[in-house]
């Protein structure tokens, strides 16, 4: 979550990359595709027979959960979303454009920040920008923050071919596996979890993102997961920062979380502001600076940082999954759904996936001290970029 300029800021600084994102698209014979002019690309065997996509609470919804509510929201420019609130708690929030509905978050043990908001008007905007209007200003419901209209961006969109089938394309490689690992994932509730997924689950010890820091929360989480269950060197006992130690019983402190952002920070061409928003290259940066200056060079060597952005960034997160690995992805959302040009970064830590609905199972870095974000449901639709930490002997 950041402010008007430091999105503004963003857009402008990141148009021309933007072109070139847009030649690669072009090379690889890319194609914009609409609901009136879609034509499939390749041999029918390939796609869906429908084409498009019509996901329903009915592939999300679980055995013990009834629907107590359903409600149409809208960002500013009217795009129609309906949010289904669930019992004893849950909810989930799909995109409805033409005939087609795709999902686009949930959650499987927390009801959805407009829970508590039934009386007033409301605008979603994406991954943690949900907003009531009070008094002619937008109160973000997360942060308490108030905006103007025009400090907001206009709207939420997925890309076009998000509402759309799509083939299945082979990934790189054969290090990480195709298909759920024993022994080093379990099955549950329609998800492929890694195995130490109740680490996540449980996790309530994380720093506490105040600033737009969201990518520095995840990485804290994912440097106490190492630490726990692949080894006790990635946050080593005897580091301080203002008095307080990193870790946090078996979660992380923010302590952890303000030393990494004075020391170790990298943020999209070095922006900040009240937002720093990061993708693969930053949080590779800032991971590899951490543990250079924190663990050591020799500790530093044995880690390989596998990630990547714009290609196979729903099968190679899950690849991961499979190999037992937790994973960070940043989420993006976009100016509108037929450019390429984005305005918003999200990122969390993915320990599960449902490949039937297209979705992960995430913990979102929300309210420490509680639970309430750690089994957040996200659309695959929705990820940029991914970034997976080995450490090896």
């Amino acid at each position: 979550m950041r402010s008007a300029k430091t999105r503004n800021l963003v857009a402008v600084i990141l148009a021309a990359l933007m072109v070139l994102t847009s030649l690669i698209a072009v090379s690889m014979k890319a194609t914009d595709v609409s609901a009136a002019t879609y034509e499939p690309q390749g041999s029918s065997a390939d796609y869906n027979e429908s084409y498009v996509k019509q996901q329903t609470i009915s592939d999300f919804i679980k055995e013990d959960q009834t629907v107590i509510s359903q409600k149409e929201i809208n960002d500013f420019e009217g795009n129609k979303f309906v949010l289904y609130e669930l019992a004893p708690t849950g909810y989930a929030i799909y995109s409805i454009k033409g005939t087609a509905s795709v999902f686009v978050e949930g959650a499987l043990s927390m009801n959805s920040p407009f829970y508590s908001y039934a009386d007033k008007d409301v605008v979603y905007l994406g991954f943690g920008e949900y907003y009531y209007e009070q008094d002619d200003k937008y109160i973000n419901i997360l942060t308490a923050d108030e905006y103007t209209r025009t400090d907001l961006p206009s709207g939420f969109h997925l890309k076009e071919d998000a509402y759309y089938e799509t083939p299945q394309i082979s990934t790189y490689g054969t290090s990480f596996e195709d298909t759920p690992q024993p022994g080093k994932t379990v099955n549950l509730d329609g998800y492929v979890r890694i195995a130490d997924h109740a680490y996540f689950e449980n996790l309530t010890k994380f720093p506490q993102n105040s600033q737009g820091t969201c990518a520095i929360v995840a990485i804290c989480i994912m440097l106490g997961y190492l630490d726990e269950y692949v080894n006790d060197g990635f946050i080593p006992d005897n580091y301080m920062y203002n008095g307080q130690s990193f870790k946090n019983g078996t979660g992380t402190s923010q302590a952890l979380h303000d030393y990494m952002f004075k020391n170790c920070r990298h943020t999209i061409l070095g922006i900040g502001g009240n937002g720093y928003p990061m993708a693969n290259a930053e949080i590779k940066k800032t991971m590899r600076d951490y543990l250079n200056q924190v663990c050591g060079s020799d500790f530093e060597k044995k880690v390989e940082y596998v990630s990547g952005s714009l290609f196979f960034t729903h099968e190679n997160p899950r690849k991961h999954i499979n190999s037992g690995y937790p994973t960070l992805i940043t989420m993006t959302s976009f100016k509108s759904s037929i450019t390429v040009e984005k305005q918003e970064y999200h990122t969390v830590v993915a320990y599960g996936y449902n490949k039937n609905d297209d979705t992960f199972l995430v913990h979102m870095g929300w309210y420490p001290g509680r639970t309430t974000g750690a089994q957040v449901v996200v659309s695959d639709a929705t990820i940029y970029s991914y970034n997976t930490f080995l450490y090896s002997e």
